[in-house]
């Protein structure tokens, strides 16, 4: 089934492919809704909680890193933003301009001249801005920001705290409002198409799930029926799937409810903390290799993460963990002409339901300003800016929102299970590790120890758990947490 689109969508989507055909590729700097003339909402057709205060920002142009600033888009999410950024721009007197090219923004903040303002900011990506001083602490504008340390309607306190270094706040987290809660899980894609031609019906899998019976063993023996050698010479071309990065590794722990990175709320501390479930997960990993139900990583096969994704949606792996919103982005799953599943990861053996990672670890940040009274007009934008994008007092708005704009990212009925769990935040912990995967923690533990054969888990751990130790007590001391 592809992809649903609701009917004025639907109507305006075509409307636009006829109007556009004889224009030029559009500047991806440029606002969005000034790719075309005719929007797709009417004035007043949303509501939104605007905040009362009567700013006034004398028509000055704020440019925001944001995936808003792609090609226009015909999905719920979007289409809202652009709907809100009208009003906002219309009641504060403001206009608003996207931007896509983060490290350059960066790089110009570092330098003294801005050219983004805002970024909405991975924090693993803020904690390298941080040291490279291109981000402007938040704690001198909290009154504008109307931050008191507690949830609000715009504000996530936990969050927001998990985002400070060197005792100074340097982004705010948005409240997760059901739009957004599946924006950062990982999730298990499957290709339908490739199962098929392997002899497997999906929805055999899909059944597994629903009885609770989707179980890491069963994963490995749908993965080892995926993987094939096509033309016969002792090299499989077809594979169950890949562990390139960390998806597959992050899912599977969260499957097990663990994280090798323990938060210590009293002392405001992680550490590196690998348990039992941990062990039991790389060692799982390690057997889908041995039992040729996973390619061998890039440090074996030579292979990259990127080829790896192209081979998901090229039909060369049964099944890839991936982030779930990048499905709609362009060049990934969203476009892919093989259809897919999307499912929960399985669960280990004794388990008795599925767990989702929440990788809500980001947030807004203001670019590092020479002229600190522009931080504090910033401040105000940010509060007003982060405002829903559906009427927060009626429910019903908010649930056709989220769904509207989630169905988009599947194709068929049954992929709503991992939907529905997001969506009553069912069985979602938070994942801890992300954040220092991606500033070099990964690297220090050994993996491609266990992978190749050369340690046991157990001997990788204990070889490798000083060296991630030292990395963890470093990082601090770089950032001041």
């Amino acid at each position: 089934m592809k992809k649903r689109l609701t009917l004025l969508a639907a109507i305006l989507l075509v409307a636009m492919l006829v109007l556009s055909g004889c224009t030029g590729t559009p500047d991806p700097t440029a606002a969005p809704t000034a790719t075309s003339t005719a929007k797709p909402y009417t004035p007043g057709q949303y509501k939104f909680s605007l905040p009362e205060e009567n700013y006034d920002f004398g028509g000055k142009t704020i440019v925001i890193y944001s995936y808003h600033g792609q090609d226009f888009e015909q999905r719920e999410d979007f289409i809202r933003r652009y709907a809100l950024d009208d009003e906002i721009k219309s009641k504060y007197n403001v206009n608003i301009r996207y931007d896509l090219d983060m490290t350059r923004g960066a790089n110009d903040a570092i330098a003294g001249s801005p050219t983004i303002d805002v970024g909405f900011l991975g924090l693993h990506t803020l904690f390298s801005f941080y040291n490279g001083g291109a981000v402007e602490p938040l704690d001198d504008y909290f009154t504008e920001l109307h931050f008191d340390g507690t949830n609000s309607i715009r504000w996530d306190a936990e969050g927001t705290i998990w985002n400070t270094m060197g005792g100074k706040v340097y982004a705010m987290n948005t409240t997760a409002y059901e739009l957004w809660k599946f924006h950062n899980v990982y999730a298990l894609f499957m290709n339908k198409d490739l199962l098929v031609q392997r002899g497997i019906n999906p929805n055999e899998i899909y059944d597994l799930q629903k009885n609770k019976q989707w179980t890491w063993d069963k994963f490995s023996e749908y993965a080892q029926r995926v993987t094939y050698d096509l033309n016969h010479d002792d090299v499989n071309d077809i594979w169950g799937t890949a562990i390139n990065g960390d998806y597959l590794l992050t899912g599977l722990m969260t499957s097990a409810r663990t994280n090798y990175i323990q938060y210590n709320k009293e002392k405001n501390q992680f550490t590196y903390a690998p348990d039992d479930a941990f062990l039991s997960t790389l060692t799982f990993i390690k057997s889908l290799i041995t039992n040729e139900a996973s390619r061998p990583p890039e440090t074996i096969s030579g292979i990259s993460e990127n080829v790896d994704i192209q081979d998901f949606m090229d039909g060369k792996l049964g099944f890839y963990a991936y982030v779930f919103q990048r499905t709609w982005q362009a060049g990934f799953f969203g476009e892919m002409k093989d259809d897919y599943g999307v499912l929960c990861f399985p669960m280990p053996e004794g388990q008795n339901d599925y767990y989702i990672a929440d990788n809500l670890n980001g947030g807004w940040a203001m670019y590092t300003h020479p002229n600190k009274d522009d931080c504090r007009e910033l401040a105000k934008f940010l509060y007003v800016y982060c405002t829903p994008r559906f009427d927060v007092n009626d429910p019903t708005d908010e649930q056709e929102a989220y769904w509207t704009e989630a169905l988009n990212r599947i194709r068929d009925e049954e992929s709503r299970y991992f939907l529905e769990i997001i969506y009553d935040q069912t069985n979602v912990i938070r994942n801890n590790n992300t954040t220092f995967n991606y500033n070099g923690l990964m690297g220090q533990m050994g993996l491609h120890n266990i992978w190749d054969g050369s340690m046991s888990v157990q001997e990788a751990i204990q070889t490798t758990l000083p060296v991630c130790q030292e990395f963890m007590e470093t990082f601090y001391s770089k950032t001041g947490l």
